[in-house]
């Protein structure tokens, strides 16, 4: 066997295995993608049952919402009095915002329950110390916007 052919055929096995592990990776991410949305899905689900009769909602993580809420935070400064205690890794990218939203709701869903207080401040827009990411993660002008 020559030599050249040999380096060929390290070499095109080396491009294979690259090629796998770039494809795998690329799977990976796109289950982790696709669990996480199906995980923000549910919690959907679930709260806009506990807001029945509100007029705000959770949007769905994918709605155009996400973007536009981002987008109108960012260009104003991020002054509004519920934004001021967002941490500042979710003031990154609106996939950011989203996922800390997201997981505020899923660790204080209970909040919704009547009596707790956060279903009164819905209309008010003034929440409790540490409840104050109500105000920016539900959507309460329920108007259209594009995915």
């Amino acid at each position: 066997m020559s030599v050249k052919k040999v380096v060929f055929g390290i070499s095109g096995l080396s491009a294979t295995s690259v090629g796998i592990w770039f494809w795998s990776s690329g799977e990976r991410e796109r289950r982790h993608y696709d669990t996480k949305m199906t995980q923000f899905r549910k919690t959907v689900q679930k709260v806009n049952e506990l807001l029945t009769n509100q007029s705000a909602k959770l949007q769905d993580p994918e709605h155009g919402f996400w973007t536009w809420s981002y987008n109108s935070y960012r260009s104003g400064g991020w002054t509004d009095k519920n934004v001021a205690s967002m941490p500042s890794e979710a003031r990154q990218s609106k996939e950011g915002m989203r996922d800390f939203c997201f997981k505020q709701v899923e660790d204080n869903v209970n909040d919704l329950q009547e009596g707790n207080g956060v279903l009164s401040s819905l209309s008010s827009d003034d929440f409790d110390s540490g409840k104050e990411f109500w105000g920016y993660c539900l959507d309460s002008t329920q108007s259209p916007k594009a995915s």
